[in-house]
């Protein structure tokens, strides 16, 4: 359990549709939790799962084991397929889960978290297109640092405070150039991440 909260639902999506289409999920558990200074409640879920170890209105404690991970609905192989969704279980209610998990420990010590958006020269966010993160010593990109990441598919919706679509959580503190292309035009803007705090970026053609 990503952290303390009520099983709101454990059980299967066979004659439920609670994504896309039924038997997506298989086995599944959502936790809902009473975050603070937040409002609306969050929802995790835990799907895919070989057996189901807690039951509806159970307590459950940060860290607790909920379930084992499988394969079961439509997956290819074992594996924990996990969401966060807010407000409402409606899986038009799904976030990006890096907004929500705590930054973790690494060799460097904690990283920042980056947030951005790519948009249209109208402020519509762009689908499905490439973001290229390149770290920056001395004004120069490092070989090998180079992260790739993707904006929201279309139908896929930023959390309703940070209006994003892209999330790096994670990334080592430091300078970074970061770019994409929109139709056609290079846009890049340059940051520096700072330890423990989020860094916003805007991307968007010029008029």
């Amino acid at each position: 359990a990503a952290a303390d909260g009520t099983v709101y639902f454990s059980g299967n999506d066979q004659s439920k549709k609670w994504g896309r289409y039924t038997n997506l999920y298989g086995n599944f558990i959502i936790l809902e939790h009473k975050v603070p200074d937040h409002a609306d409640p969050i929802y995790t879920m835990y799907a895919h799962l070989s057996e189901l170890l807690v039951e509806n209105g159970q307590q459950i404690t940060k860290g607790q084991t909920i379930g084992k991970v499988g394969a079961t609905g439509k997956a290819f192989t074992n594996h924990l397929h996990f969401e966060v969704r807010v407000g409402d279980i409606l899986l038009q209610n799904a976030r990006n889960p890096e907004l929500f998990l705590p930054l973790i420990e690494n060799i460097e010590g904690s990283g920042g978290i980056l947030i951005g958006s790519l948009l249209s020269r109208t402020g519509d966010p762009i689908p499905g297109e490439s973001i290229v993160i390149q770290r920056m010593i001395d004004d120069v990109p490092q070989t090998g640092s180079t992260i790739y990441v993707e904006t929201y598919a279309k139908g896929i919706y930023g959390d309703g405070f940070w209006q994003e679509n892209f999330v790096v959580s994670n990334l080592p503190v430091g300078d970074y150039r970061i770019s994409a292309y929109a139709y056609g035009n290079l846009i890049e803007e340059f940051i520096t991440i700072t330890e423990n705090e989020v860094t916003l970026i805007k991307l968007q053609p010029e008029e």
